[in-house]
């Protein structure tokens, strides 16, 4: 079949005798679309130049005796396909400001790689949660080892770090997941949307039994995991923000003082398994930004400076970078 529709594209072209503007009102076949598409935008992380998606169009059939300006005109009208845009997925991975991060390990004892990103709370806060999701998913996920135990908290920006998960099928069957919440008893919300978008999208992959302790994490210890994924949330109920409360984390909110207060009606791990985690040399990735995650990162350091930090890799953006680094000058 698929040579048959070859032909009759050949055909046309000959038909069309080299007119690739339109006029001849020839519809360009997704296979056509397709080849140009992949061909200008899979191969290099940049476009590939015209002339050179022309040269490797050359080499497929029908495109073999094509002219220059022919091919020319179907690179134009291919890329200005309203289907076009049905082949390409475009991700948007933002600049990594690495010294920025080096200073944070400094400042944070025991954090062993701080990712710092271009913030854009300010004018898109929802966004922002999913680019701190985005760059952790980059930066993590090929560090993946098939049999690992991952746990997944909760929160916008953990929940967009399993949707950006891109896990080669071989390490994706293997991995053993763990939900470290249940309940949260805050917002409502079941707590464990990370664990279960990881599961929707490797239901092919990752066997059943691999998928453990989801609705029971209380039962969880640092000896069943290898890496654990967590975000200070922002409280935004003023009550909780008048007794000093700046940030949730798993089913506790954490006081500006560096307290811990568990709330009641949730199931979560216990805050020492992240803790214990963190002294056994595991990685325990935070994700925290804006000013609101920095409120959480300097309350956290209190519990650090006694050797009860939460989490040794660091994943946030300029604005909360720049708020911890301003804090730590005025001390």
């Amino acid at each position: 079949m698929a040579v048959t529709k070859s032909v009759r594209l050949g055909h046309a072209l000959a038909r069309e005798q080299g007119d690739w503007s339109g006029k001849a009102r020839i519809r360009l076949s997704e296979r056509d679309i397709f080849l140009v598409v992949s061909l200008k935008y899979s191969e290099s992380p940049l476009p590939l130049p015209q002339k050179e998606v022309i040269r490797r169009l050359r080499q497929v059939l029908p495109y073999r005796n094509c002219s220059e300006k022919q091919l020319r005109r179907l690179l134009e009208r291919a890329l200005n396909d309203p289907r076009c845009n049905h082949f390409l997925e475009v991700k948007l991975i933002p600049p990594i400001d690495w010294d920025t991060g080096k200073v944070l390990c400094s400042l944070l004892s025991g954090v062993r790689e701080a990712i710092v990103i271009p913030s854009v709370t300010s004018f898109d806060p929802e966004a922002a949660f999913q680019l701190l999701g985005l760059i952790t998913a980059s930066i993590f996920g090929h560090r993946f080892i098939g049999g690992q135990a991952i746990g997944l908290g909760n929160g916008p920006a953990v929940r967009a770090f399993a949707a950006s998960l891109d896990l080669e099928a071989s390490v994706a069957k293997h991995l053993r997941l763990f939900a470290l919440m249940w309940r949260n008893s805050l917002d409502g919300e079941t707590g464990a949307e990370a664990l279960m978008e990881l599961v929707a999208r490797y239901a092919t992959l990752v066997p059943s039994q691999n998928i453990d302790a989801a609705i029971e994490p209380e039962k969880l210890r640092a000896e069943d995991l290898d890496w654990a994924f967590v975000e200070f949330e922002p409280v935004r109920d003023e009550r909780l923000e008048g007794k000093g409360f700046v940030a949730k984390i798993l089913n506790y909110l954490l006081g500006k003082d560096g307290n811990l207060s568990a709330l009641s009606d949730g199931s979560a791990a216990p805050i020492s398994l992240l803790q214990q985690m963190v002294r056994e040399g595991k990685g325990v990735v935070a994700i925290a930004g804006g000013v609101e995650g920095a409120k959480a990162i300097i309350a956290e350091h209190k519990l650090r400076s006694h050797g009860r930090g939460l989490f040794n890799f660091l994943v946030t953006d300029e604005v909360c970078a720049s708020e911890i680094l301003g804090n730590s000058t005025t001390e």
